[in-house]
C-alpha cells in the first residue's frame, strides 16, 4: 500500500521496484518494508542500542521502525559518519 497525507493506494510494483523508482525524488528504504519521504521526518527515535524509529511530521506522529543497518545509511547519507 502506498500511503500518502490523505488516501492510501494499492501497488502493484515490488518494494525493490517502488525503491528504485522513488530514491531520486527524496524517498528512503528505512526498513525492508517501509519506504518514507525523508522531507517528512521530524526526528529519529533511539530506543536502544540496536532499535530505532522515525517519526513522521504528520499530525498522528506516525512512527515508522528503521532498521540498524539502515540507520548506519541514513548517517553517511547526511554526513554524520
Amino acid at each position: 500500500m502506498l500511503h500518502s497525507q490523505s488516501e492510501q493506494f494499492p501497488s502493484v510494483f515490488t518494494m525493490n521496484e517502488l525503491e528504485a523508482r522513488l530514491t531520486p525524488y527524496g524517498f528512503f528504504r528505512c526498513h525492508r518494508s517501509y519506504i518514507v519521504n525523508l522531507q517528512r521526518v521530524r526526528e529519529v527515535i533511539t530506543y536502544t542500542k540496536n532499535s530505532f524509529s522515525l517519526v513522521l511530521d504528520d499530525a498522528a506522529k506516525t512512527t515508522i521502525p528503521l532498521s540498524k543497518t539502515k540507520m548506519a545509511e541514513l548517517k553517511t547519507m547526511i554526513g554524520l559518519k
